[in-house]
């Protein structure tokens, strides 16, 4: 081999190494590309499945806090509210509908009423307070006439809210 073919040959391969080297890196920019793009979907699904955990436990509270308007009758709400068995009475006012969001709300207008000792009567708006399933909007005690120790009347004016929730309950 001459001079000049070992030049030729040396030249044709750098030429075949310069084009590998540029082939390669353009595939090393389409896979950090590629790479990119994988890294930025996994972090958007995993904000995806924590905003869908919040969902989910956000409906489960919804479901807990919300009375099933599927066939309810005055006793299911009574058992709903633990009050089955009182001797308080149970009035509901009037049920409306709203809608949030796409979803119908029932809305319950009540008011519960009885006599009885002042602590009971303190225990059992404490009670409904911290079920979170009714709104208290009011709470009259008023006492009784003298001869009646620590009897008070107690009338509670309050919301309760529902949703269809089909058949299940």
């Amino acid at each position: 081999m001459t001079r000049s073919g070992s030049k030729k040959l040396y030249m044709a391969v750098i030429m075949l190494l310069l084009a590998t080297a540029y082939y390669v890196h353009g595939r090393n920019k389409e896979r950090q590309m590629e790479i990119d793009g994988y890294t930025r979907q996994y972090e958007r699904l995993g904000l995806e499945l924590k905003s869908g955990n919040k969902l989910s436990s956000a409906l489960a509270d919804l479901d807990s806090f919300t009375i099933n308007e599927y066939k309810v009758t005055h006793l299911d709400i009574l058992r709903y509210l633990s009050l089955e068995e009182s001797n308080m009475e149970f009035n509901v006012k009037g049920k409306e509908s709203r809608k949030v969001a796409g979803a119908e709300v029932f809305v319950r207008r009540f008011t519960l009423y009885g006599v009885m000792p002042y602590s009971e009567a303190l225990d059992q708006v404490d009670w409904l307070y911290n079920t979170k399933k009714v709104v208290i909007n009011h709470v009259k005690l008023a006492q009784m006439a003298e001869g009646y120790g620590d009897l008070v009347k107690m009338t509670i004016e309050g919301t309760l809210y529902g949703l269809d929730k089909g058949a299940k309950g």
